[in-house]
């Protein structure tokens, strides 16, 4: 019985942690675009659009006509 116990106790702690470490931390977001702009999160390349969030570790680039606010 005490063993199931710990055993519940661990599987549920190892599952919570999880949404911590996946969290991200928004450190603003877009207000103004005009020409190419977009957003590399990781591998990842989005399109910057007005609204859109931006993390921590995200690199807005711009094309040769590309403004950004």
């Amino acid at each position: 019985m005490i063993k199931a116990y710990w055993m519940a106790a661990l599987l549920f702690a190892s599952l919570g942690g999880n949404v911590w470490a996946e969290a991200a931390e928004t450190a603003g977001m877009v207000k103004h675009v005009r020409g190419a702009v977009h957003i590399e999160r990781g591998s990842e390349k989005m399109p910057a659009t007005v609204g859109a969030s931006l993390q921590v570790a995200d690199k807005v680039r711009t094309g040769a006509d590309g403004v950004r606010q």
